[in-house]
């Protein structure tokens, strides 16, 4: 009997042994999958290594000068150090983006530091062509330095796509004027929706497609387009600030172009405002006010060499338009 005991107890230590561990087991279980059920926990962790771009490129290509083959190590997201002379401005850039205050930009970096590396690509020459960063460019080279930061980027296989890379990568790591915009825009309409096109890739109107690429409306589209049949003087303003894309709206005539003479008088009647105010803005009242101004002074030039068969003195016609525009300026300030 008594060695049945011992027996029965070592079989119920064992059987409560046993459930313990079981126990043990389901609740380290559990709270692995509760652990695992946290964004923290569940995620792998990422250990980021400081890059050193000349030690990397050094070991990886050697004394060679460009990153001839992009499958050793490098890729689109790292960053290395370029030398500026193997580096060219793709040449659409500055006839689509603004590149003033370029001093500016070279005296923060020279103070604060580079932070930010340019996108490239590597052209079949050898040498790299700037995607996004031609102020920076400029800026680091103002500065004299020799290389820069670039991120290598796969090369654009047609022009549509090589005009669609700048715009896309500019549009993400600077504020597009509405000139800069609206000069995207026909680049992109000559070059890369045509391409598109031919291939079958896209339908519908361009002002359509041009909308859902720079998300706004065909309206829109249609406003910033045409602030390109304006002259360079007039668009240097919009780009600056002084006048807003409605504020133009008055010197649109019904059909065609805007007249040059009637733009002329405009821009005189505003560097006539900012003459007393050099901050002012101009509103859309200054503009038509200038342009009720000059047909005015228009019709009745008409009016005096049609009865009376006179030729017109161009120096009155300058003295009274001059006067219309300072009693416009002295309205505007009071």
């Amino acid at each position: 009997k008594s060695q049945s005991r011992t027996v029965r107890n070592w079989i119920i230590s064992l059987k409560t042994l046993r459930k313990q561990d079981t126990r043990l087991n389901t609740s380290s279980t559990n709270r692995r999958k509760k652990l695992q059920s946290i964004p923290q926990y569940s995620k792998k962790r990422v250990v980021h290594i400081p890059i050193q771009p000349e030690k990397m490129a050094k070991n990886i290509f050697g004394n060679r000068p460009g990153l001839e083959n992009m499958n050793l190590g490098i890729t689109e997201c790292t960053p290395v150090n370029l030398e500026m002379s193997l580096i060219d401005e793709n040449p659409k850039n500055e006839k689509i983006f603004n590149m003033s205050k370029i001093d500016d930009l070279a005296k923060y970096i020279k103070e604060k530091g580079f932070y930010q590396p340019i996108l490239v690509f590597q052209k079949e020459n050898g040498r790299y062509e700037i995607i996004a960063g031609h102020r920076k460019y400029r800026a680091k080279k103002m500065n004299g330095d020799r290389t820069i930061p670039a991120v290598v980027k796969q090369a654009p296989k047609t022009e549509g796509e090589r005009s669609y890379q700048l715009i896309m990568d500019n549009m993400q790591s600077r504020t597009l004027t509405p000139i800069d915009t609206a000069r995207s825009m026909k680049e992109l309409s000559e070059t890369w929706i045509q391409e598109q096109r031919e291939a079958g890739n896209l339908t519908g109107k361009k002002k359509d497609i041009l909308a859902e690429i720079f998300h706004c409306s065909a309206a829109k589209v249609s406003r910033l387009l045409r602030l390109l049949q304006l002259d360079d003087s007039m668009q240097a303003l919009i780009a600056d600030g002084i006048i807003s894309v409605d504020a133009v709206s008055p010197l649109y005539p019904a059909e065609g172009d805007p007249d040059a003479a009637l733009q002329k008088h405009v821009l005189q009647g505003i560097n006539k405002i900012r003459e007393n105010d050099s901050e002012a803005i101009i509103t859309k009242k200054d503009i038509e006010k200038l342009v009720a101004c000059y047909k005015t002074v228009d019709a009745g030039k008409t009016d005096s060499t049609e009865e009376k068969g006179k030729t017109v003195n161009p120096k009155a016609t300058f003295r009274k338009i001059t006067k219309n525009i300072e009693n416009i300026s002295e309205r505007s300030e009071e």
